[in-house]
């Protein structure tokens, strides 16, 4: 084994013994990793099918749309996650980290 395949085992240890104490965890990571490796692609082909039928350059259409894109879904999920935070629901409240 290379230096390399040998941080990547230790990752998935670490990862594995960080979830394992959640209960679901490793089930959820494994579904959101499937979701976005099997849905973000479906999505990038109706979404992207559509933008690209706007008359503009597309030098500069594609990382225009593509900044925009990267701050909505930013600014969406972090209101979620505050919104969640703020309701202090006990379901969430159990894995918070508070010193």
């Amino acid at each position: 084994m290379t230096a390399s395949t040998v941080g990547i085992y230790e990752t998935i240890a670490y990862e594995q013994r960080k979830y394992k104490s959640k209960g679901f965890g490793n089930f959820f990571a494994m579904l959101l990793t499937f979701a976005f490796f099997y849905y973000a692609p479906e999505v990038g082909k109706v979404f992207w099918a559509n933008v690209l039928t706007i008359d503009m350059d597309i030098r500069f259409l594609v990382p225009l749309v593509t900044f925009l894109q990267a701050i909505f879904v930013h600014l969406t999920l972090n209101s979620i996650i505050g919104i969640i935070y703020c309701l202090e629901w006990p379901f969430f409240e159990k894995y918070k980290i508070s010193k």
